[in-house]
């Protein structure tokens, strides 16, 4: 299998960290991974359908500003549709 993105060996870390924050809840290790490989190997953006944890104003508002505050830069975070359309180009 190949990936898209390089393994970055601090992602199972960043996950659980962002699940002990409340910023994902603990029930979606694969969604806290997800977040965690794109801003630690620096993509500027996250597609994804997920609007009630990842694409709903108030969540994407709460992890940029606590993955900004890690002293990160956090992924934008887009429905696959805005990206198509060309809303984050």
């Amino acid at each position: 299998m190949t990936s898209l993105l390089p393994l970055h060996e601090e992602i199972s870390d960043f996950g659980k960290r962002l699940m002990s924050e409340g910023l994902v809840p603990r029930s979606e290790p694969e969604d806290a991974a997800h977040i965690a490989q794109a801003t630690l190997t620096g993509a500027d953006y996250i597609a994804t359908w997920n609007f009630a944890l990842m694409v709903g104003p108030q969540t994407k508002y709460r992890l940029v500003q606590i993955i900004e505050r890690w002293c990160y830069k956090a992924p934008f975070l887009a429905t696959p549709e805005d990206i198509l359309e060309g809303v984050l180009l």
